[in-house]
């Protein structure tokens, strides 16, 4: 079994990385990406992504500034894995990713109240005059559900020249809401210095969709949206794992970037342990390259239970635009 993290003065594991139980390091070749986006969309798009991308960690070889490098593999336990994910990769890649988000969907519905928080890194460079993108950023993610309303938090710190950047995205009894510390419409429109030297307060929007990513999939981890950026994910691999004492069946593949005229013009590799109890991904990870920069994320479980707080989730965190 993988040895614990040291609790830090509130209880809590540590958020630096972990290894599951007698992990091997695996090493993943890499290659290009997709057309740029405008600077300040991309980078906002490139943090919703990363988490959408669902893509896993367990044990990262995490070389500073560089980003990740490796992808680990867990350890097979040489046991059957469900039915219902074993048939991954013989499903076409987007009929796979929407049987994940469903099952996660459908389990996550028949539990009154859920948390899990998750602590991690993510890098983005990009090339040329994307690389003012570049930044090797602490994320944080959280998701909450009390009976039918639910609550997702992303929160990336030190984003280099973006500061502190804060997604939130509310499924609330009265409606869907998105927010966010930033001007979305400067977002929106591309216009940097907008989004830079803008208000940083929080503000909230009717619906569920921000920047062209509709959170409420982000939320069930349903990766398909990355079908509109042109990245195709390839399941190859499902095995019954374990993550620190939790029982999890292991998911990796490659990712695949074609532009218009169907040339390859990115790729990566991704990986993931989810929950046999849960169906929520215990840890995630994936590498990304191409012509116009890269990016690289993990996130790991720091705890996850069966306990909420209705008003911990159903509290707006600003006003109303």
């Amino acid at each position: 079994m993988a040895k614990q993290s040291d609790l830090n003065g509130k209880g809590k594991r540590q958020t630096e990385p972990r290894l599951a139980k007698k992990i091997t390091v695996a090493k993943g070749a890499i290659s290009s990406s997709k057309k740029a986006f405008p600077l300040a969309k991309a980078a906002l798009a490139i943090i919703g992504l990363l988490i959408i991308a669902g893509l896993a960690f367990i044990g990262l070889n995490y070389v500073g500034s560089k980003g990740l490098q490796q992808l680990p593999v867990f350890q097979n336990l040489n046991s059957a894995p469900k039915s219902n994910l074993a048939v991954l990769p013989s499903l076409q890649s987007f009929t796979a990713t929407q049987q994940l988000a469903n099952l996660t969907s459908s389990h996550l519905s028949n539990i009154s109240e859920f948390t899990v928080d998750y602590a991690g890194k993510i890098y983005a460079h990009g090339t040329g005059a994307a690389s003012l993108l570049a930044f090797n950023s602490p994320l944080n993610v959280s998701l909450s559900r009390y009976g039918d309303i639910s609550r997702f938090d992303i929160n990336a710190t030190s984003a280099s020249v973006f500061g502190d950047v804060n997604i939130i995205y509310l499924g609330l009894s009265n409606g869907t809401f998105t927010c966010e510390n930033f001007n979305l419409t400067a977002a929106s429109s591309g216009n940097e210095n907008g989004v830079l030297f803008g208000s940083r307060n929080v503000q909230c929007n009717a619906g569920s969709e921000l920047l062209g990513i509709k959170m409420n999939d982000i939320s069930n981890f349903d990766f398909y949206q990355l079908s509109q950026f042109g990245i195709t994910p390839s399941y190859t691999d499902v095995y019954q794992s374990e993550y620190h004492g939790q029982n999890c069946t292991y998911i990796s593949g490659t990712l695949a970037q074609a532009s218009s005229n169907g040339t390859n013009t990115g790729s990566g590799i991704f990986g993931m342990c989810l929950s046999d109890t849960y169906y929520v991904p215990l840890s995630l990870s994936a590498i990304f390259s191409g012509p116009d920069g890269s990016f690289s994320f993990y996130m790991n479980e720091t705890s996850i239970s069966n306990s909420s707080s209705q008003s911990g989730i159903d509290t707006l965190p600003g006003h109303v635009v």
